[in-house]
């Protein structure tokens, strides 16, 4: 058991009386907080140190876009822009964005949680989760393209649109206790997740998509993710469907 003058178990370098000792409950909110902020840092080195080279990715990718609002093209380019980030290497020793960052940011993290949680967020893939069941604020899914199942936050903005039996669109990455989502979210009412699940399920029985590449998350995003989703937001109205952009990511 730790004692007032032990060092703090959070690793700020305090004394424990003058650091968590009286604000124990406190702490996960404190590491969440850090980890928000890293998303929101590591974004925006994102679009300022690799701007030019994000915009030319991107671009190149906008012939497997079909004529949809651009609303919804906004949106996938951004959802673009987060696969770019984790997947896209830039260099020769294979390093993506988020390796760079946070090979410069975990040297300064003093918090042990913090650290441990943010490695985990290398390799992060989009995921197409199909909502099981719902306690408060916190639903456990299931991922319809490679199986996993997941226990996360409802995606702020979106407490109206998900319920069980709904498909929410994004990365899921880990945070404190449950998982949360890195950059845009889409999510859609139950009634309009048919056409989207009976698309998946087609290509997945006829092994169109290949169970390596779901676990691995190589390509699929480029592959295969933008065209289905913007296929079936191009033949579904709207109505039930919100698109929400966390981060508003404008390199496109």
């Amino acid at each position: 058991m730790l004692k007032r003058n032990d060092p703090c178990h959070c690793g700020s370098g305090r004394k424990y009386k003058k650091c968590c000792m009286n604000n124990a409950d406190q702490q996960p909110a404190v590491v969440s907080d850090e980890l928000s902020q890293l998303e929101t840092e590591m974004l925006y080195n994102a679009f300022t140190r690799y701007q030019k080279e994000l915009t030319n990715w991107v671009q190149s990718y906008h012939h497997v876009y079909p004529d949809v609002e651009e609303s919804v093209t906004e949106t996938l380019s951004s959802m673009l822009l987060v696969w770019l980030i984790f997947h896209k290497p830039i260099d020769e020793e294979e390093s993506t964005i988020f390796d760079v960052f946070i090979e410069s940011k975990v040297k300064k993290l003093k918090r042990p949680k913090t650290i441990e949680i943010v490695q985990t967020w290398r390799g992060t893939r989009p995921s197409v989760l199909e909502v099981e069941q719902i306690e408060e604020t916190v639903c456990t899914s299931i991922d319809l393209l490679s199986g996993d199942r997941y226990t996360h936050n409802i995606p702020k903005d979106h407490h109206e649109t998900v319920q069980v039996g709904s498909t929410i669109i994004g990365f899921p990455a880990q945070s404190e206790n449950h998982y949360a989502f890195i950059g845009p979210v889409i999510s859609n009412i139950p009634e309009k997740t048919d056409k989207m699940k009976e698309r998946l399920l087609h290509l997945i029985k006829h092994k169109r998509i290949q169970t390596n590449t779901l676990k691995n998350g190589h390509n699929f995003f480029l592959r295969y993710s933008l065209k289905i989703l913007m296929k079936q937001l191009q033949l579904i109205n709207l109505t039930g469907i919100v698109i929400c952009r966390k981060k508003r990511l404008n390199v496109y």
